[in-house]
């Protein structure tokens, strides 16, 4: 039996706890109408996760309410090396690509991607490129070789307010520098046929000039 403060829950699972010493993931219980903020005692067959405990088949009991954990503030390298599993954490990353509409991110953070997904509703547009403060509940990733050393993460979103931008992406962004380049690109391929017309009529003009010359000396030397 445990008992934590539910950080997130949908009625059969997954559900999240955490308390003192860490989170907990409930990944399917006996169907419950739990809100963020609830206590609850938890009953279930645990399972050992790679770096959390894993509960199976259990039974939530709301005991009373508490204060929701606050997320700290961390890098990509502050989750990996003190292996934040289960546990809802905030991060500043910059937005690389935007899916699903808009219900999954990729995310840039000190050159570490992760996708962040979220579970209900959607994403307003969010420009490539910009910066972003995420909280979320995480899911650390482990190397296939060992299972024990954290190689990635990912994160759960709960709503569309868990993603603010703090940041503009920068207004020279790598479409703009496409489309720059094709635009030079077709002005340089225009610029090169028109040289080339217009050499050919240079040189239609100055042998039609040539000819008119010679026609008009010709003409003058019979008259003389």
């Amino acid at each position: 039996r445990v008992r934590g403060v539910v950080t997130f829950s949908r009625s059969a699972g997954p559900t999240y706890l955490s308390d003192d010493t860490g989170g907990l993931l409930i990944q399917d219980h006996a169907e419950a109408s739990l809100s963020p903020g609830d206590l609850v005692e938890a009953t279930g067959f645990p399972q050992l996760g790679p770096f959390a405990a894993i509960l199976r088949d259990a039974t939530l009991v709301k005991v009373g309410r508490a204060n929701e954990p606050q997320p700290p503030r961390l890098t990509a390298e502050e989750i990996l090396e003190d292996v934040k599993d289960a546990q809802p954490v905030q991060i500043d990353a910059v937005l690389r690509e935007e899916f699903a509409g808009g219900q999954r991110l990729i995310l840039d953070a000190g050159n570490l991607l992760f996708n962040a997904h979220l579970e209900d509703g959607h994403l307003p547009p969010i420009n490539p490129g910009s910066v972003v403060r995420v909280t979320g509940i995480t899911s650390i990733e482990a190397l296939p070789q060992t299972r024990s050393a954290p190689r990635g993460f990912s994160m759960l979103l709960r709503s569309p307010s868990d993603v603010v931008v703090i940041g503009d992406a920068p207004w020279w962004n790598v479409e703009r520098t496409l489309r720059l380049v094709a635009f030079l690109a077709a002005f340089t391929l225009v610029a090169i046929a028109w040289i080339v017309v217009l050499r050919r009529r240079v040189g239609q003009q100055t042998k039609d000039l040539r000819q008119a010359k010679e026609t008009a000396e010709a003409a003058n030397r019979a008259r003389g």
